[in-house]
């Protein structure tokens, strides 16, 4: 058995891998499982647009979008103007196409709008 000493309102785990109840609820728990099932239910259920969308950052090669999940990602973290009408658009389109909020040709329509804005269409 093993006592957390620094803790005394929990009680005594009989498993080291046993976690305390309060830390289950708490809401950084709820929020990390909430993106384990998010990710799970991505993996399970790709949402993939009809036709991808094929993007060039300066004069590197061009890349492959397939959908809002991999187009959020590259908004976020590879898109070269963070700023523009299409740019911020498309960012909370993408968001909420991942909660099936909006449908995915127009998340698709924003996404090339903003690939335009941005003069990265392929």
């Amino acid at each position: 058995m093993r006592v957390l000493a620094s803790a005394s309102r929990f009680a005594t785990l009989k498993n080291p891998i046993e976690t305390p109840e309060p830390y289950l609820s708490s809401p950084v728990f709820c929020a990390a499982m909430k993106v384990q099932q998010m990710n799970d239910m991505y993996i399970q259920n790709p949402i993939l647009w009809s036709q991808p969308v094929r993007v060039r950052v300066g004069y590197g090669f061009q890349e492959t979008i397939r959908g809002p999940r991999e187009a959020l990602e590259y908004l976020k973290w590879r898109w070269p103007v963070r700023d523009g009408v299409y740019y911020l658009k498309a960012l909370k389109e993408c968001a909420e196409s991942l909660q099936r909020q909006v449908s995915l040709d127009t998340v698709r329509e924003t996404f090339v709008l903003a690939s335009i804005e941005a003069k990265m269409l392929g």
